[in-house]
């Protein structure tokens, strides 16, 4: 009877992590992009492939330069319509993968610099932007997307309207695209497995002119909430 009793509750327990693992799947379909380039090529790109487009937000950006590390500055506004689209995520305790998409930002007071970047500089209370010397807030490790792309988000800068204008660095734009349809998981996959090949290749070559089009194409997974 103990045997029988210690075997129901192995399988209790076996079910619960199972279930935990299966329920708590994050989501990360391969939906949507980020990118980033001349005002004029973005509206191209939409009207090319506005049949292939769900819905496409464009966003006025600065770029800037930290200690040789890439800085994407962008307002309170902008900060909040791309978090509406699920992209904003929070990066793990381990820095590797993210976890589910922020639902929420703190308000910026005017004048105040609030900053996103990796765990190991939360220390730091001011940072240089284009020779610059800049007061910051640490906010936490998240980036666009799923993993942090070094290219041009190393360093995530939220302000105000008044202050985005004032901050040094290039004026540039921003377009956060959700496509009609889903081109499998935005995850690592076995390039073994057939399916999920060809699927990759797909999403390759649809996004293949858009990529040569910008400056930077990051895919995301649009997931609202």
């Amino acid at each position: 009877m103990k045997k029988v009793i210690k075997l129901c509750m192995v399988g209790i327990v076996s079910m619960s992590v199972l279930g935990a693992c299966s329920f708590g799947k994050i989501e990360d379909p391969r939906n949507g992009a980020v990118i980033i380039g001349e005002e004029q090529r973005l509206k191209e790109i939409v009207n090319q492939h506005k049949n292939e487009i769900q819905s496409n937000d464009l966003y006025k950006v600065k770029r800037a330069e930290s200690d040789g590390k890439q800085v994407l500055i962008i307002d309170q506004k902008t900060a909040e319509g791309v978090m509406k689209k699920g992209v904003l995520r929070k990066t793990d305790h381990r820095g590797v993968t993210s976890e589910d998409p922020i639902t929420s930002l703190p308000t910026i007071q005017k004048g105040k610099v609030m900053m996103f970047t990796t765990n190991k500089e939360k220390e730091i209370k001011e940072i240089k932007v284009n020779d610059k010397k800049i007061k910051v807030q640490y906010k936490g490790d998240i980036s666009l997307g799923r993993v942090r792309i070094p290219t041009y988000e190393e360093i995530i800068l939220i302000v105000d309207a008044t202050t985005f204008k004032d901050l040094p660095g290039t004026e540039t734009y921003m377009g956060v695209l959700h496509f009609n349809k889903s081109y499998g998981e935005n995850t690592e996959f076995n390039s073994d497995n057939l399916e999920d090949l060809q699927i990759w290749y797909e999403w390759k070559k649809f996004t293949k002119d858009m990529r040569e089009q910008v400056n930077t194409f990051n895919t995301v997974s649009i997931i609202k909430k």
